[in-house]
């Protein structure tokens, strides 16, 4: 593998990784203001919250193709 798709490939996993952490930080977040104010968790505002969640997994999972698809598009 060379030195752009290596690098290419790193940033791809990092990105994922980072959405898949924010999202966790976020949700947990969300739902222990929730609970510390006794209020229900509402379904649709959590569905939106996991939106960055199944990006960051599609993009583990996806990362050789999407690191590819970057240098193609760089050189």
């Amino acid at each position: 593998m060379d030195e752009p798709q290596r690098g290419a490939l790193i940033l791809v996993r990092f990105v994922g990784v980072a959405l898949i952490g924010l999202t966790f930080m976020q949700l947990s977040l969300y739902v222990l203001d929730l609970h510390f104010h006794g209020h229900a968790i509402p379904v649709m505002p959590f569905i939106a919250w996991t939106v960055p969640l199944l990006i960051g997994l599609v993009l583990l999972a996806k990362a050789k193709a999407v690191a590819q698809w970057i240098t193609d598009r760089l050189e």
